[in-house]
């Protein structure tokens, strides 16, 4: 049977370098995948479990190698971890999930949560946001109309600058068009073309 190439595993964003160095390792050298076979360690084998195709963790191991060993090797810390997470809620739980109801069941608390979050994102503080929603009348600065819900803070992804106000279609279709104007001319252009 013909020996394949291992295919390039999966980058995802979190995890960068560490991927993408095995991502070189793997496509640089002349590893291939090997079929497995129970209790044979397969040929060039890099790592120090059976799992040769996907990016590696810690000691060498695979995600879920890894996870099982580590709670083999400390059971005993898990178990007085949970023991302690147990104690703790028996003696605060009740007034914690009160906390927490009491907070949620505030009649203006998603506006509160919204308007925290725009302060942390953008700096707009809730004065600065109200300001902004009178100075356009509560329309969207693309399309004019007044969305049910509430207004979406637009702002250029390279300065971090707020442009306006507007409504979810308008907001996620610029950022469709990654705030393009180039992209937006040929959008208009093809829709006028085929009208």
């Amino acid at each position: 049977m013909p020996q394949r190439r291992a295919r390039r595993p999966a980058l995802r964003r979190a995890g960068g370098s560490m991927a993408r160095r095995m991502v070189r390792l793997l496509s640089s050298s002349s590893i291939v995948a090997t079929p497995q076979v129970v209790g044979v360690k397969p040929r060039n084998a890099i790592t120090a479990c059976q799992h040769i195709a996907g990016v590696h963790y810690a000691k060498g191991k695979c995600k879920s190698c890894y996870r099982k060993e580590y709670l083999a090797a400390n059971q005993a810390v898990l178990q007085k971890c949970r023991k302690t997470a147990k104690q703790w809620w028996r003696s605060n739980g009740r007034r914690t999930a009160e906390y927490y109801r009491r907070k949620r069941s505030k009649p203006n608390a998603r506006q509160i949560a919204f308007l925290s979050y725009v302060k942390a994102t953008y700096g707009l503080s809730a004065r600065e946001y109200e300001a902004l929603v009178v100075r356009q009348d509560g329309r969207c600065a693309i399309c004019a109309t007044r969305p049910r819900g509430r207004l979406q803070v637009d702002h250029n992804h390279d300065t971090g600058k707020v442009r306006a106000l507007l409504c979810g279609l308008c907001n996620r279709g610029l950022g469709q068009f990654a705030d393009s104007v180039e992209r937006l001319a040929a959008a208009i252009l093809y829709l006028e073309k085929h009208q």
